[in-house]
């Protein structure tokens, strides 16, 4: 309805549907509708001299020649799936299994968990949801492939961090020799158990950590819980706290020191 026959481009350049940029990538797209598809609209009205290839939508499956390529051209492939997990199954199956992950991913659905579930399941370069190509113009957010279709991302910042190598840099200012320096003894030979046992603990040392992070919220809340409960059933102890002061400390000092 948008876009009737009588609007297709004319050979003295008019109408409304743009041509492709060359005679050969309009042969290439138009040679993409090979015996494999059931045109189900359009197919016609193609003229390849004059860069034309009329929007054309066909039913296809995946040894398609049109499914094999990208099509960069008014050309739409139509799959069938019963669900959305058997869609997703046949992408990964065909492609992202193959390493042949997409450029875009577009997906058409009004609801969210749909979205996320998709955005996980298939990877891709970028993606845009209820549209087309709007995230390619969009320089607030990366652009670029992954696989097959492309390296690294572009526009803006992104553009400039990629072109950009961050070069790392140590400085050493620890001049030591003396073989028990924890720093020399752990780096330079000999190696023994001791020092691999060393190694591996400090390996862990990041993973404990990033662990203990998970429940500082956690303790935050019982120790002060745990605290308040030992001091309810326990009230001298509470007493003894709130006498503890620098006098008091100190007046505890002297006295172990006169005693010693």
């Amino acid at each position: 309805e948008m876009f009737p026959t009588s609007s297709y481009s004319s050979n003295n350049g008019g109408g409304d549907v743009g041509k492709m940029i060359s005679v050969q990538h309009a042969e290439r797209v138009v040679n993409l509708l090979d015996s494999t598809c059931k045109i189900v609209y359009g197919g016609k009205h193609h003229d390849t001299q004059e860069r034309f290839v009329a929007p054309t939508i066909v039913e296809a499956h995946a040894d398609s020649t049109i499914m094999k390529e990208e099509i960069f051209g008014p050309l739409l492939a139509l799959i069938t799936v019963p669900t959305l997990d058997e869609g997703i199954h046949f992408v990964n199956t065909h492609y992202s299994s193959k390493g042949e992950h997409p450029l875009a991913l577009y997906i058409f659905s009004k609801l969210m968990d749909e979205h996320q579930k998709i955005m996980k399941a298939v990877p891709s370069g970028t993606c845009a949801i209820n549209d087309v190509l709007k995230q390619s113009a969009n320089y607030n957010i990366p652009f670029g492939g992954i696989g097959t279709s492309g390296m690294g991302a572009y526009y803006g910042k992104y553009g400039f961090d990629f072109f950009s190598h961050y070069r790392g840099a140590l400085v050493e200012n620890n001049f030591s020799t003396f073989k028990w320096d924890p720093a020399v003894w752990l780096q330079y030979p000999p190696y023994d158990e001791n020092k691999l046992f060393a190694f591996r603990s400090l390996g862990k040392v990041p993973i404990i950590l990033d662990k203990l992070k998970s429940i500082i919220p956690f303790v935050k809340v019982v120790i002060p819980l745990g605290f308040a409960l030992i001091c309810i059933f326990n009230p001298p102890l509470l007493d003894a706290l709130l006498e503890l002061n620098l006098k008091t400390i100190l007046h505890w000092i002297s006295q172990i020191l006169r005693s010693k």
